[in-house]
């Protein structure tokens, strides 16, 4: 038999509740001190959020947590709390997004809390939607169109990637200097509209579109090391938008973007202060050098090496690892 949804309220004020209303927690989300009551809980959960509850009945645990009902028949506040950790990093582990029904289905037989009387009803479906399910899109959608932070050391070196045919890695990597390499390389396109392009990110090479590969089927990723002060230095000189009118028309212009690193319309800069951003936050970028910027680039690069193919799918597990973590819901 097809299982059947309850149709979403119109108003807030309408959406069913777990139990009955709670006393209103006034002033402030904090509660005090003791154990951590279901009228607590409930009252808490409603002033600021799951994450809170969750919080809380995490360092409870260790010592007077409200003890949570396994394969219950009853929902209360606490087991509702516990539910919510472990449904919303189901969701994000999932990554799944645009279905509710699917995920919230598949998730019935990975939990252990509620039996098919509860799990089945439609009222606790659309509280799960509106409670738990909805408050993770939000968060994350917040992840996907945030600057993502490099993470380096003062005294690192910056690392920049580029993914490219054999012929072009071949000539990187070669004989000669690396401003003779890079000018050979850059002789491709004479055109001062021209640009390669480099990003901060290992693991956006899995992604990276090389539209002038000469053989798609047989790319690599080289990883070019700079001097950090010098290449911010540089981006702070040159950087310039991407999709700020003109940016191609100067050969030295460095056109910066953070297209694939992150959602919605800041993956495209338009303003100066969004690449000033970049540097004074150190967050992942993309870059494109263009004729007029080779002997600045050279300057700074200290080594070119050929990134081995292993390294692309550990830097893309060590990427979703960290998407994870900063979605991560408190565990009670």
């Amino acid at each position: 038999m097809k299982r059947q949804t309850a149709r979403p309220e119109s108003a807030a004020s309408r959406r069913p509740s777990l139990e009955a209303p709670a006393p209103a927690v006034a002033g402030t989300a904090r509660p005090a001190p003791g154990p951590l009551t279901p009228a607590t809980a409930l009252a808490l959960q409603r002033t600021a959020g799951n994450r809170a509850v969750g919080a809380l009945l995490a360092r409870g645990r260790h010592t007077h947590g409200v003890p949570v009902q396994r394969a219950a028949g009853k929902v209360d506040e606490a087991s509702f709390a516990e539910f919510t950790c472990q449904f919303a990093n189901f969701v994000h582990k999932a990554g799944t997004y645009d279905n509710f029904e699917g995920v919230f289905w598949e998730f019935k037989d990975e939990q252990d809390i509620y039996n098919d009387a509860v799990y089945n009803k439609p009222r606790f479906q659309q509280e799960v939607r509106t409670r738990i399910w909805d408050e993770a899109l939000e968060d994350a959608n917040a992840y996907r169109t945030s600057a993502k932070e490099m993470g380096i050391a003062t005294d690192a070196p910056i690392r920049l990637y580029r993914k490219m045919s054999a012929q072009e890695a071949a000539v990187f990597t070669g004989a000669g200097t690396i401003r003779s390499r890079l000018t050979t390389a850059m002789n491709h396109n004479s055109s001062d509209q021209y640009r390669k392009y480099f990003t901060t990110s290992l693991s956006h090479t899995s992604v990276f579109s090389n539209a002038n590969s000469s053989d798609p089927d047989d790319e690599r990723v080289l990883e070019f090391t700079l001097k950090q002060d010098d290449y911010w230095a540089f981006l702070q000189r040159r950087g310039t938008p991407n999709q700020l009118p003109g940016a191609f028309n100067t050969p030295n212009s460095a056109v910066v973007n953070q297209e694939q690193l992150r959602a919605g319309p800041n993956a495209n800069f338009r303003t100066a202060a969004q690449v000033d951003e970049v540097y004074q936050k150190q967050t992942h970028h993309n870059v494109g050098i263009g004729h007029g910027n080779v002997a600045e680039f050279a300057r700074m690069a200290t080594s070119i090496r050929e990134v081995a193919p292993e390294e692309v799918p550990a830097a893309v597990a060590a990427a979703r690892a960290t998407m994870l973590a900063a979605l991560k819901h408190p565990r009670t």
